[in-house]
C-alpha cells in the first residue's frame, strides 16, 4: 500500500474488511543498515525480490529512490 492512502483502504468496499491495515514502509522490519560501506559489486534488490541494480557502485546507491533494499543479504535504507 502506498503510504499516506490508509484512509483510502480502510474505506475502500473490501479493503474495509482488514482490520490491520498499517501505512508505514518499515512494519516488519527488524534492524536497518545505514553504512553503505562494502557494497562495491553487490547486486540491490527490492523488498519483492526483484533486482534493481546489478554490480552496484557507491555513486549508484545515492541514484535509488528512498525506500528499504537487501544488499549483501542485508535490509539498507536510503534516505
Amino acid at each position: 500500500m502506498p503510504v499516506g492512502s490508509k484512509e483510502a483502504y480502510a474505506s475502500a468496499q473490501y479493503w474495509s474488511s482488514f482490520n490491520n491495515i498499517i501505512d508505514d514502509v518499515t512494519a516488519g522490519v527488524e534492524s536497518i543498515e545505514t553504512d553503505f560501506n562494502n557494497v562495491e559489486g553487490a547486486n540491490v534488490y527490492d523488498l519483492s525480490g526483484r533486482c534493481v541494480i546489478v554490480n552496484v557502485s557507491a555513486d549508484r546507491i545515492n541514484d535509488l529512490n528512498k525506500g528499504i533494499y537487501i544488499v549483501n543479504g542485508k535490509k539498507v535504507l536510503v534516505k
